[in-house]
């Protein structure tokens, strides 16, 4: 964290001064009665509860369905959260590949949200993987996936209420992904007791999918 300050404050500096974001709410209230924070919200809430499936379970996972000693499991999921970074880096310079060639930025970032959510879909495919090296790189493909698309959910804000109140609206987001891991781990535990990991990677390959349907229906 405080290696990334330098950088950011680097970067910051070369950047130009955004606008208020059009029809940006004015006041606080405002920004909680807008339709778009409550539709990103959603948005986020279900997209990174995939990313919270595999931060919290691929471990216990591993361990469970193929039989890995605690210590080789946690070998194999050391993968999945690098991988995910680079979902998140090829996510941001996607939607800017796209935004150079002249589409709008919030649509720019929907369509990443888009792709991210198709490669999500073999999620559901993970419980039938034979070994723990292609579930490890079933698991990493997911996170990927999730991880594109939140790189872009979490800059949305900046597009469209602009500096004054972005940071206040990012800020919602990531407390609608504690919210929603809170609310899910308990369920993600109770349905892995009764009926295994199965039913949990198929939910879990159709919620990015989920989240893009509420973008393109609120922002």
């Amino acid at each position: 964290g405080l290696i990334w300050i330098p950088l950011w404050n680097l970067t910051a500096r070369k950047a130009e001064p955004r606008p208020l974001g059009s029809g940006s709410p004015s006041t606080l209230n405002d920004l909680l009665r807008s339709r778009r924070l409550w539709g990103l919200l959603a948005a986020n809430a279900l997209n990174m509860s995939v990313y919270s499936l595999w931060t919290n379970w691929t471990t216990l996972y591993l361990v469970e369905r193929h039989r890995l000693p605690l210590a080789e499991a946690n070998w194999y999921a050391v993968v999945p959260p690098l991988i995910g970074a680079l979902g998140g880096f090829g996510g941001g310079w996607l939607s800017l590949v796209w935004m150079r060639t002249g589409v709008p930025a919030v649509a720019a970032r929907t369509r990443v949200c888009l792709a991210g959510a198709v490669l999500a879909m073999p999620t559901a495919l993970i419980p039938l993987l034979p070994t723990a090296g292609w579930t490890a790189a079933g698991i990493s493909l997911s996170i990927l996936a999730v991880s594109a698309v939140s790189v872009n959910v979490y800059t949305i804000p900046l597009d469209i209420f602009g500096g004054a109140r972005a940071a206040f609206a990012v800020s919602m987001l990531v407390a609608s992904y504690g919210a929603a891991q809170a609310l899910i781990s308990p369920v993600i535990g109770a349905v892995v007791d009764a009926h295994g990991y199965g039913p949990v990677c198929l939910v879990a390959a159709g919620l990015p999918l989920a989240a893009y349907a509420v973008l393109r229906r609120t922002v």
